[in-house]
């Protein structure tokens, strides 16, 4: 999972596109490390930073695609949105700051993605507002056009917040892991999100947005775990890496961080084999 990657931000600067290398760089190094078993790459929101795009963020939407359909031919990504992806372009002007419209609605984005052979994304239903709500079935190993072994869900964030869920996490999660040096921004209502994950049987929550966290723990029986800031766009200065998850054909869950230079970290069993058949 890359997380926050923040493309596009000081496009007029230097700085800027030699910002964007570096994220480059990220994601190529993790996935060379994790190449083997890889089965799919999930861009889980803040991709880009269309605040600070003055123009065509379809582009920078290709660049950051760029590094799995350049070098990891016939790997599949998933992609959901964050609350900077379409975010209107801002810029300090006399006497205030001045707003633009989006250059790219989040429909329009996700359209553009689907351009790409590999890409998995969907369009979510166009009943409802946000675009990246959608699921992906996964078969198994040995057949994978075969019957699902599990769901994946894509909830679009809609404003940039982690979902309710995490609230929880405030509260002494079990099993906990990993670094914790960010706030933690919730939704402002609680929508029934976590109780929907826990009487449905959800096993795991992965999110990103706040760039300081990678931890996991364990409430209720539901694993919430954030990623990791992944990009060298967005702020901190946290080393950068990836979350990666390793689904068992056992039912195992698996978990762990792989860092830019290699290291991993946060690592740890979410749902163990005998936990997972009951």
């Amino acid at each position: 999972m890359f997380a926050d990657m923040h493309y596009g931000e000081g496009e007029a600067e230097a700085w800027g596109p030699a910002q964007d290398a570096n994220s480059t760089r990220v994601q190529n190094a993790v996935l060379q490390s994790e190449l083997n078993g890889l089965g799919l790459v999930v861009m889980l929101g803040d991709m880009i930073t269309g605040n600070n795009v003055h123009s065509n963020s379809s582009a920078y939407w290709d660049e950051f695609t760029l590094p799995v359909r350049a070098n990891f031919s016939g790997l599949p990504w998933a992609t959901i949105l964050g609350n900077h992806d379409d975010y209107p372009f801002q810029a300090d002007g006399s006497p205030r700051q001045y707003t633009v419209e989006t250059q790219a609605d989040r429909r329009e984005l996700l359209a553009n993605d689907l351009r790409f052979a590999d890409s998995a994304t969907q369009l979510g239903p166009a009943g409802i507002s946000l675009a990246s709500n959608y699921f992906l079935p996964v078969g198994s190993h040995g057949d994978p056009q075969g019957p699902p072994e599990l769901l994946l869900y894509f909830l679009d964030s809609g404003g940039g917040r982690a979902p309710e869920v995490y609230t929880k996490a405030l509260h002494s999660p079990q099993g906990f892991f990993g670094m914790a040096l960010d706030n933690i921004t919730p939704t402002a209502n609680d929508t029934g999100v976590f109780a929907v994950a826990k009487d449905t049987g959800i096993q795991a929550v992965f999110v990103g947005h706040d760039h300081g966290n990678d931890f996991c723990g364990s409430v209720e029986g539901v694993w919430l775990c954030f990623g990791r800031h992944s990009g060298y766009g967005g702020y901190g200065s946290w080393r950068r890496g990836s979350r990666v998850v390793e689904l068992g054909s056992d039912g195992a869950i698996r978990t762990w961080v792989r860092m830019e230079d290699g290291d991993v970290v946060s690592s740890g069993e979410l749902v163990g084999a005998r936990d997972a058949q009951g």
